[in-house]
């Protein structure tokens, strides 16, 4: 696992490897999208499964004003 090893984090002392990019790439996607990301497109795209992205990355997102909103329509309505 060494020969994966890009940094050690200065904060936490904790390793950052390429696999931890997988992470960061998911969630900043979740996140830059504010609310509007296919979530089974997305899985399907990094190779996972909707509930892991469930379980490990949106279930420790708050809950933004765009996913509020997207949460009050159905199809291509606007909430306005």
């Amino acid at each position: 696992m060494a020969r994966w090893l890009i940094q050690i984090d200065a904060a936490t002392g904790q390793p950052h490897t390429i696999y931890s990019l997988r992470h960061t790439a998911i969630c900043m996607r979740l996140v830059l999208s504010h609310g509007k990301v296919n979530i089974y497109t997305l899985a399907k795209n990094a190779g996972t499964s909707v509930d892991q992205i469930e379980r490990f990355y949106t279930k420790y997102l708050p809950l933004s004003p765009e996913l509020v909103r997207n949460l009050h329509v159905f199809g291509d309505d606007d909430a306005d």
